[in-house]
């Protein structure tokens, strides 16, 4: 399984450093995350980035968020990506809990309810590791290239001129 250090899971969910330290404080599966070798898997790049968009777009504070943080981040974690794709997470806004719904499922009726579509959150984080990934490009040679055939004879010492009088 893939794992992300901080900076790249800062990079990928587009967050500055201040921000994931802030972050880190106030949500608690970000904050059992420690040391050195702290690593990210997939789906908490998913729940940072619906934490982002939850605090950009709709403008809610991050403490707000941080009573349903476990539950947003082990669906994110435990929910295959091809699912997370065709999904949305729902908040119940009044009951503090979140649900995970398929894009066809109807929203939850009767509660104050903030659906946030995965799709454009996961194509920007696929994008993002194709634009992460090293390109492997080959560079120019320094030497032409030799046939194989005639460097194997040469090695087998079949291109050897042989002299007439030796027998």
């Amino acid at each position: 399984m893939t794992q992300y250090a901080p900076r790249q899971l800062r990079e990928i969910t587009e967050i500055s450093q201040e921000t994931y330290r802030h972050w880190r404080r106030v949500l608690p599966p970000l904050s059992k995350v420690r040391g050195q070798g702290a690593c990210y898997a997939p789906g908490d790049l998913v729940a940072v980035s619906v934490v982002r968009v939850l605090v950009s777009e709709v403008e809610m504070r991050v403490r707000g968020i941080a009573p349903m943080a476990n539950d947003l981040f082990e669906v994110c974690r435990n929910t295959p990506w091809p699912t997370l794709e065709r999904g949305r997470i729902d908040f119940d806004m009044q009951g503090g809990n979140i649900t995970f719904a398929l894009g066809s499922a109807p929203p939850p009726s009767g509660v104050l309810c903030i659906s946030v579509p995965l799709r454009p959150i996961t194509k920007h984080i696929q994008a993002r590791f194709v634009d992460a990934r090293p390109t492997d490009q080959q560079g120019t040679l320094r030497f032409p290239p030799t046939p194989l055939q005639a460097s194997r004879e040469n090695a087998r010492g079949e291109d050897r001129p042989t002299s007439k009088g030796a027998s």
